[in-house]
């Protein structure tokens, strides 16, 4: 039976229609499993699930790849980690150095490294981060480092990269070390704290 001709060429472009919106759906979901796999952690790291930030790894220089974290939305609700956790039997009562080279990209707030060690009940024993000496807006690659003393509880150490808010920032060219003490703690001391509370009435 013939079609009128009319009937035909609606047919003809409802197909059209529907192999436009079948194109545009498999390229859609293709974008979104290509994002998917590109934001898993390097391998040995870890991070919180997070639909606000990216994480992988650039390549762009295959002699120095780097490791990155970049916000994906304009104004992420809180910050992210990169992270690793390994015993700490090898350096307790030791002085241990993170080091390695960091560069931003538009960092609203601040990045930069942190170092914690735990005890067997997950009871923070020694901490520092880079939160008041952390890069913020563009910067080219930085060495940045983290000393710190490992006591003599301590049973698992983590260390990572955080990214606090909007913004990228990479990682390369990580050491981990023990130093003796001629190299300095970046960790406040206690002693560096005021003695006393300031401006409790808010008048100065």
């Amino acid at each position: 039976m013939m079609l009128p001709s009319g009937m035909c060429q609606n047919r003809h472009r409802l197909n059209q229609l529907l192999v436009k919106i079948i194109t545009q759906f498999l390229t859609i979901f293709a974008l979104c499993f290509t994002t998917l796999s590109y934001a898993a952690p390097p391998k040995g790291w870890w991070a919180a699930q997070s639909d606000e930030y990216q994480i992988g790894v650039d390549k762009s220089d295959p002699e120095k790849p780097a490791a990155f974290i970049e916000a994906i939305v304009p104004a992420p609700e809180q910050f992210i980690a990169l992270n690793q956790t390994i015993s700490a039997n090898d350096y307790r009562d030791k002085r241990v150095r993170r080091r390695g080279m960091i560069k931003t990209k538009d960092v609203a707030s601040w990045a930069g490294f942190w170092l914690r060690a735990d005890d067997g009940k997950n009871k923070v024993v020694a901490f520092d981060n880079m939160q008041r000496r952390g890069l913020s807006g563009t910067s080219d690659w930085t060495t940045a480092e983290i000393v710190l003393d490992i006591p003599s509880e301590a049973e698992k150490l983590s260390l990572g990269l955080i990214l606090d808010r909007k913004g990228k920032v990479w990682m390369r060219g990580l050491t981990f070390e023990v130093v003796d003490d001629s190299v300095p703690v970046t960790a406040p001391k206690m002693t560096d704290l005021p003695s006393t509370p300031a401006n409790l009435d808010f008048k100065e």
